[in-house]
């Protein structure tokens, strides 16, 4: 589904707005306090909004986060997604950066009681459920950061949250509308599904192919061949797993931690649990704390060996490290199989030079440093190596193209001869109908979820037929026949819900209106497409 979006600039907007609007607040503290922080861009500017430049740093800094903050939300998918969602975080930089200016520029304030309250009560700085003043310097130390910076970073994404705000929550709804969205939701129709499937003109396609023919597809269109950069690269550092199998921890140890957090283990009632009960519990916490210790401590500790500075080989005999080799991986793409690096290795030493070093990388899970070993160019291999692929590609362009006039011709011909009855017009095009239910934002069989498809069919007339539409199943096309509306009987019961989300998507619909608005009055030229290796500093 992500590969798709890519195509499309309408939902590359959505997308990124998307982005932007989820993760205005969460986890702000996390990406200030990873470690050190990538190199630095090429300076200078990385574009202009409301006739003001905006530094590389500040932008890089802003997409940065973005990245980190989704990457840790939905961990486990991000590096699925490689490349694909790549110019929505800089769209949604920009929106960020677009949305501060705009709350500057409408004189919103947040007090720094306003600032403080907040960190008070980030879970980050607190012990025992009260906050620490000693842990917040700690743990701003360590990550690099002042209090100064971290307390302007806050104050900057509360003005931003209160701009937001002020937009969705001028958004409401009446009875009446929810009523009306709730009949549009749960009303259907029943229609005829007529499928042209590209694998079935795959065999014909592939028969006709020629030598001749492959060779002009292979030299007119040399990009969809071309290996790209690549490169071979070596990472050493510890994981938790790790580290947590060199601590070993005493009985006394476990039962200090046990006695001195009575908190962790109490009762419903207030009163501790049994030691003996909850020792387990008490050890793993214990482990869990020690073990996060030692990764900033780690952290810290390969700063100081990279400002010496130390070469790879000695960083990984002085600290002990695991030493990993990778590649050849393509430059700037995430690999989710089996033995990648992480992502955050990956985006690290992507824009590096040939036997380069990276800054210190903290993946949530591990802490490392990075090298470039090879950088292999480019290249189109010769026709020899890649005439199968070439074939399969012509294969699959030609047969889908062939379904799509098939699937048009059928269409043309039931509108072109109305006294050819439909079950006629299926039984000359070689097809047959299926019969299905449509309802609004739900999944059919066997096609699954296609929103223009779903609403092309509640625009036609009963009896009518629907455009061709392009699914992964192959061209489709809806007749309408009967129309079922709302079921309303449960209406009342589950008004309160149904209020709620349409409540939140004419909230986050005028929201995008709103900024697509704000958008065009910032005039926004950006420079960071026009920047060589702009995504690889990042």
């Amino acid at each position: 589904m992500f590969k798709r979006l890519i195509v499309s600039p309408v939902m590359r907007r959505r997308v990124s707005w998307l982005i932007a609007s989820i993760l205005i607040l969460p986890f702000i503290f996390f990406f200030h306090a990873t470690g050190r922080a990538p190199a630095r861009g090429p300076g200078g500017t990385a574009g202009v909004i409301f006739g003001k430049a905006v530094d590389w740093d500040t932008f890089q800094d802003e997409r940065r986060g973005l990245q980190r903050q989704f990457e840790s939300q939905f961990a486990g998918q991000s590096g699925e997604l490689g490349e694909t969602l790549q110019p929505m975080f800089t769209e949604a930089a920009w929106d960020r950066l677009i949305l501060l200016e705009e709350a500057r520029r409408t004189r919103l304030e947040a007090d720094d009681e306003e600032v403080a309250a907040f960190i008070r009560q980030l879970p980050e700085f607190q012990e025992e459920g009260r906050f620490s003043a000693d842990r917040y310097h700690r743990l701003l130390q360590l990550s690099g950061t002042t209090p100064q910076a971290f307390e302007a970073r806050i104050h900057r994404h509360l003005l931003v949250d209160k701009l937001v705000s002020s937009i969705r929550n001028a958004v409401t709804v009446s009875d009446e509308e929810v009523r009306a969205a709730y009949r549009a939701a749960h009303e259907a129709r029943t229609a005829s599904l007529v499928l042209f499937d590209p694998a079935a003109a795959a065999d014909e396609v592939a028969a006709s192919l020629t030598e001749e023919a492959l060779r002009a597809a292979y030299e007119a269109h040399p990009d969809a061949v071309r290996v790209p950069e690549q490169l071979r690269m070596e990472y050493a550092g510890l994981t938790r797993e790790e580290l947590a199998s060199s601590i070993p921890l005493t009985d006394e140890e476990i039962r200090g931690f046990y006695d001195t957090h009575p908190e962790r283990f109490a009762q419903d009632d207030g009163t501790p649990k049994p030691y003996d009960e909850v020792r387990e519990d008490a050890r793993r916490e214990l482990l869990e704390q020690r073990v996060r210790q030692r990764l900033a401590a780690l952290a810290v500790d390969l700063e100081e060996d990279l400002r010496v500075p130390l070469r790879f080989e000695e960083i990984v005999a002085a600290r002990g490290l695991s030493r990993h080799a990778a590649g050849p991986l393509q430059a700037g793409v995430s690999h989710a199989a089996g033995g990648a690096p992480d992502s955050a290795i990956l985006r690290a030493v992507e824009g590096l030079a040939e036997g380069r070093m990276s800054d210190v990388i903290d993946t949530g899970n591990a802490v490392y440093v990075a090298r470039v070993t090879q950088r292999i160019p480019p290249r189109v291999p010769p026709f020899e190596e890649v005439r199968g692929q070439v074939r399969d590609a012509l294969i699959r362009d030609r047969a889908r193209a062939a379904a799509r006039a098939d699937a048009e011709a059928f269409r043309n011909r039931a509108l072109d001869e109305p006294r050819l009855r439909f079950e006629e017009a299926v039984l000359v095009a070689g097809v047959t109908p299926l019969p299905v239910r449509v309802t609004r934002g739900q999944p059919f069989d066997p096609i699954g979820y296609q929103e223009a498809l779903n609403e092309a069919t509640f625009a036609a007339p009963l009896g009518g037929l629907t455009e061709p539409f392009e699914t992964p199943r192959g061209f489709a096309l809806l007749r309408p026949e009967t129309h079922l509306p709302a079921d309303e009987t449960r209406f009342t019961e589950e008004a309160p819900t149904f209020r709620q989300q349409v409540e939140t998507e004419r909230r986050n619909a005028r929201l995008a209106e709103w900024l697509e608005k704000i958008r065009a009055r910032a005039k926004l030229r950006s420079f960071v497409d026009e920047t060589p290796g702009a995504e690889a500093k990042d």
